[in-house]
């Protein structure tokens, strides 16, 4: 996955936010970079981005999965559906915590 119509994908695992590296995203994501210099600030969240997109495996056993655009900022991915296959993600407050925490930054 590398991201969708007019939206950057970012995901969560073990305190470490990944992102598709800005050289091989074709939409060059204004508000990815403003939730990467705010998650930046974040105690305990380590970024860490990727080559050549996010692997559907890695996705599947993310913490959080988000999307993240200038028109809704940062936003929770429930459900992704392949064909089949549908991997979803619940919503808690840890499982919802950074894009909590982003979208509170990111306002003001």
């Amino acid at each position: 996955i590398l991201e969708g119509s007019y939206t950057n994908v970012l995901y969560m695992e073990d305190s470490t936010l990944f992102y598709v590296d800005r050289c091989n995203n074709y939409l060059h994501g204004i508000m990815q970079d403003k939730v990467l210099e705010t998650a930046e600030k974040i105690d305990g969240i380590k970024i860490e981005s990727l080559m050549k997109g996010i692997p559907l495996v890695r996705i599947k056993e993310a913490d959080e999965v988000m999307v993240c655009n200038s028109l809704m900022t940062v936003q929770n991915v429930r459900k992704i559906i392949r064909g089949d296959e549908v991997f979803t993600w619940g919503s808690s407050p840890s499982s919802d915590y950074l894009a909590s925490v982003l979208r509170k930054e990111l306002v003001h």
